[in-house]
């Protein structure tokens, strides 16, 4: 030790001291890292491809790794922040080295963060808030517009040769728009008609219908022909007259037609695959 000048004494010391490398006894440790934090960090991170794909975005990453042999490097880890206007970390997505394919699920086009975290075998890992870090931006999926076409249709089978289901579906992924089919959602917002005289016989596009007996009593009639779980409902709105509910071919629980006398009266039903059954 003579011939070492007491500072580089004081170097060994705190290199030994502070050794987060898991380095054997005697073996040479590495220089000292610049600023509060020893453990290495990548440099030159960039994105060097961002293209998107049916869901969300995918970026390529790439980034110029520590020269230092003797960190011990077991892998990076790359986090993102700010997707779907989120601020907490999402990740990681590790490697063992550079470049890095993080392939993102996104509904909106928005800024992102992708921070690259150097990870040790020891457990060891640079602070994310410290870590070098890249902007990018989610492109907005594109997800074309689709419908069914009258093509190869057989009678029967599905709707008619004539008359074919088809789906509207925004750039944003959103159904705008639905012919000739019928759609079982959870939620949904039903149609709702008003009639003053009749007969008035149900379609397939309509749910409630309100009858307005001021001007006399007239008669509201199912479907002639319709298919086991086809529902529909019927409401008297006023006080005068009478509204009557009429099977048109296929019995109510029993009965051709139900006549309702009071004001404020509603009547659901449902086809069972035999008769109207009300719920």
């Amino acid at each position: 030790m003579s011939n070492i000048s007491p500072n580089r004494v004081s170097q060994f010391i705190v290199d030994r001291i502070v050794n987060e490398t898991n380095t054997a006894e005697g073996t040479l440790l590495p220089p000292q890292q610049r600023g509060d934090y020893r453990l290495p960090f990548v440099s030159n991170l960039r994105i060097v491809k961002t293209e998107s794909y049916l869901g969300g975005t995918s970026f390529t990453l790439n980034w110029t790794e520590p020269e230092d042999r003797f960190r011990n490097i077991s892998q990076y880890n790359v986090y993102v922040v700010g997707l779907e206007f989120s601020e907490i970390p999402m990740g990681p997505f590790s490697t063992s080295r550079s470049p890095i394919v993080v392939r993102l699920v996104n509904n909106h086009a928005g800024r992102v963060t992708f921070f690259v975290q150097t990870q040790l075998n020891s457990g060891f890992v640079t602070p994310l808030n410290f870590s070098p870090s890249v902007v990018g931006t989610t492109i907005l999926p594109v997800i074309p517009s689709s419908g069914l076409g009258p093509s190869g249709v057989t009678a029967g089978s599905y709707g008619t040769a004539s008359q074919v289901g088809s789906f509207t579906v925004s750039a944003a992924g959103v159904l705008t728009a639905a012919a000739n089919t019928q759609i079982y959602l959870d939620r949904l917002r039903l149609p709702v008609r008003t009639e003053t005289s009749g007969p008035y016989t149900i379609v397939a596009t309509d749910y409630l219908v309100c009858g307005d007996t001021t001007g006399g009593s007239f008669t509201v009639n199912l479907p002639a022909t319709p298919t086991a779980g086809d529902s529909y409902a019927i409401k008297k709105m006023v006080a005068a007259n009478t509204l009557t509910f009429s099977g048109n071919g296929n019995n109510i629980d029993g009965a051709a037609s139900l006549a309702i006398t009071t004001q404020y009266t509603s009547v659901t039903v449902m086809y069972n695959g035999t008769e109207w059954s009300i719920i």
